[in-house]
């Protein structure tokens, strides 16, 4: 109580006063807090909870109570047990705003009020902001539909100026990519390169509706960089084998008007935007049959395409026995999924045709699709219509070079890839019925279309669709799944968001709901609008500050106010340790410090702010492990220890003597009497101490 009285007279930070302060105080602080809190910033209604972690050294009844913004808002009565006690807390997200917490212990057994608060504060934000990138202006109506209400959207419909850097993206939580090419947008590579840090490092959230146009673009680094941010895989499926057989007729009927080189042409094209896994096999056929290439891997494409552009006209066109001879192969071999690909002008011998439609029937009872590229020529088309009609495949017609590469890549390539899956009997099941996506809702409606995907391993799917192919194989294709980027979240939903697809969706309660629902289950745990990470960590009269910027560069300045809890500001430079900003500063006093954080490159000047509150300082923590030689070593240099409980505070700079008295010889000593000792028990029998006593008795009286 003298200290409490005299220390405002002294420099509180005087190490001697505060040690012997510290031994006082002690001894009657009870509790240690420490909290976990979900979000330092967060969102309107949303249910956040934080976690109290009381140390107590006492067994007591107490109360521990939550006040907000100065008025309390929770009281639990608890009983606190020596060692660590966890209390729960529900915090107030119904007004949006900064509030200020106080966490209090109210304990009769304590009769020291130092500790017994900690002090926090939460931001409320009233909306989350979104950046919604698309090429469709319908996607306008449909996310002001279902987002509009809870969400502040930024759109950008058909505008290639879009923000690229993490100084412009950071503002935003949820970043929406609704069926847009991505290579569309002015830097690109640099946006993809900002939403991944934004999504990894800042815990921000990627939503993407319907096509990414990632497949089959393996050489675009950028796309790649997406793609592996995505919680599945666009495109084939990679656990079944497929194999792609190329059936390309070089008879000389093909030589004419170009024939020959479009049909090659296009074999190359379609080469060129398999998979690299993808297994492919080359057929040529003329009055003979061979192959060009057995099954190996689409990435071995330059020397296959090297093959077919070799190849030369023949005489003939046993289209017949061109295609048993590919049904003969491909029913030796064990894909599961087999696709025929037959490129011709559709003039065959007479004969051939009869022969060429029963053996696709075969295939087609086989499960082997056949599709027919039919080039240049008029005549043909009514037996290339019919084969591909058979073969359960689709018909494509060539009629010069020009078009090849479209045709291939818009048509060709989605039934070759299976990119585009339309069709009215696609039946959607709940796989999670607890997820949060489709909590209450209990059935949901088909969906008329989706884009080809395929789930990661460490990926979660709520929602499947089973698709019916031509073959009527159905496959279970993820329609929505998402999973942990990072310390950010990634969901994809595999259709569009507007269109004849979705139409249906937006008539059923239920499935709209699961619309409006990814805007929500997608929401940031926290809400970080500040380009730079900062952290704190504060020890007994100093506090370490930690930036992490997003981009680094000799160049750049990065300055700090800090305000005391007096009012005080001390600014600061921030010095670069390789890998972050570092700033050390004092922190002797509790209350609430204030960060200014100032960075200047060039004309970028960037302003973000921070804050924390040290609730009770170090000498208040009756859990800290403390040495007496620390104390020695503190007061010794310039003062004097004290036994009786008297303290002069005038310096005394006399050494401390140490005196040392050694027990070892006498302890020996001892020891070695007591083990002759021990000898002499031992040994002798008790007639034979008997007879000593009687010895001395005789002797005594023969004495007399």
């Amino acid at each position: 109580e003298v200290f409490e009285k005299i220390s405002p007279f002294f420099n509180c930070g005087d190490i001697r006063l505060r040690a012997v302060i510290f031994l006082i105080k002690i001894i009657r602080c009870k509790y240690k807090f420490f909290l976990f809190l979900q979000s330092d910033s967060t969102y309107l209604d949303i249910e956040e909870t934080c976690y109290a972690l009381v140390q107590s050294s006492v067994n007591a009844k107490g109360y521990l109570n939550l006040y907000c913004d100065g008025v309390l808002y929770k009281e639990k009565a608890i009983n606190f047990n020596v060692g660590y006690n966890t209390i729960p807390f529900e915090l107030n997200t119904a007004n949006p705003g900064i509030h200020n917490y106080e966490i209090k212990v109210i304990s009769d057994d304590d009769t020291s009020s130092y500790n017994n608060s900690y002090y926090f504060t939460q931001e409320v934000v009233e909306k989350v902001k979104m950046l919604f990138l698309s090429n469709d202006e319908a996607d306008r109506e449909k996310a002001l539909e279902l987002y509009g209400d809870k969400a502040d959207i930024s759109f950008y419909i058909n505008n290639p100026d879009v923000p690229f850097t993490v100084e412009e993206l950071c503002e935003y939580d949820e970043f929406v990519l609704s069926n847009i090419d991505i290579r569309t947008v002015y830097n690109y590579t640099q946006f993809v390169k900002s939403l991944d840090t934004l999504v990894s490092e800042f815990g921000k959230s990627l939503i993407t509706f319907g096509n990414t146009y990632i497949q089959n673009n393996y050489e675009d680094e950028t796309l790649m960089a997406l793609n592996d941010m995505l919680p599945v895989k666009f495109g084939n499926g990679e656990n079944d084998e497929k194999l792609v057989t190329l059936v390309i007729d070089i008879s000389r009927s093909m030589e004419q008007i170009d024939k020959l080189n479009i049909a090659k042409e296009s074999a190359c094209v379609i080469l060129d935007n398999l998979d690299d896994e993808v297994l492919v096999m080359v057929i040529a056929f003329f009055g003979e049959v061979g192959t060009v290439f057995q099954p190996t891997k689409a990435s071995n494409r330059e020397e296959m395409k090297e093959k077919i552009r070799s190849l030369d006209p023949r005489q003939g066109t046993f289209m017949g026995a061109a295609l048993q001879f590919t049904y003969s192969f491909i029913t030796s071999l064990p894909y599961s999924k087999n696709e025929v690909l037959l490129i011709s002008d559709g003039l065959p011998y007479g004969e051939q045709q009869a022969a060429a439609k029963a053996v696709v029937t075969k295939m087609s009872l086989a499960n082997i699709i056949l599709s027919t590229i039919h080039v240049l020529t008029d005549t043909g088309e009514a037996l290339m219509r019919e084969l591909a009609s058979i073969g359960k495949g689709y018909y494509y017609y060539i009629k010069d070079l020009k078009n090849v590469e479209s045709l291939i890549l818009d048509e060709v390539m989605n039934s070759l890839t299976e990119v585009i899956l339309e069709s009215n009997e696609s039946t959607v099941s709940i796989l999670l019925s607890k997820n949060e996506l489709v909590k209450g809702v209990e059935s949901l409606p088909n969906i008329k279309g989706l884009y080809n995907n395929q789930k990661k391993t460490s990926a979660t799917v709520v929602l499947n669709a089973t698709y019916t192919d031509n073959r009527d194989f159905k496959y279970e294709i993820p329609l929505y799944s998402y999973w942990s980027y990072g310390n950010g979240k990634v969901s994809s939903f595999a259709s569009t968001l507007s269109g004849m697809w979705t139409e249906s969706w937006y008539e059923d309660d239920g499935s709209k709901q699961v619309l409006k629902n990814i805007g929500e289950v997608n929401r940031p745990l926290e809400r970080i609008d500040s380009a730079f990470i900062i952290d704190h960590v504060s020890g007994n009269v100093e506090t370490e500050l930690t930036v992490t910027a997003p981009t680094i560069n000799k160049n750049s300045t990065l300055l700090i106010n800090i305000t005391y809890p007096d009012g005080t500001v001390l600014e600061k430079e921030l010095v670069f340790d390789g890998q972050n900003y570092i700033c050390n500063f004092d922190s002797e006093d509790a209350g609430s410090y204030k960060i200014d954080l100032f960075y200047n490159l060039g004309e970028l000047n960037y302003h973000a702010d921070y804050s924390f509150t040290i609730s009770y300082l170090p000498e208040y923590n009756s859990f800290t492990v403390f040495e007496a030689s620390n104390l020695y070593y503190m007061v010794s240099m310039n003062g004097q220890i004290s036994e009786d409980g008297k303290l002069d505070l005038d310096n005394n700079n006399s050494v401390m003597q140490k005196y040392i008295f050694d027990f070892t010889p006498i302890i020996m000593i001892i020891s070695v009497c007591l083990f002759v000792i021990d000898i002499f028990v031992r040994k002798l029998r008790w007639a034979d101490i008997l007879s000593i006593f009687n010895y001395k008795k005789i002797k005594k009286e023969v004495k007399q």
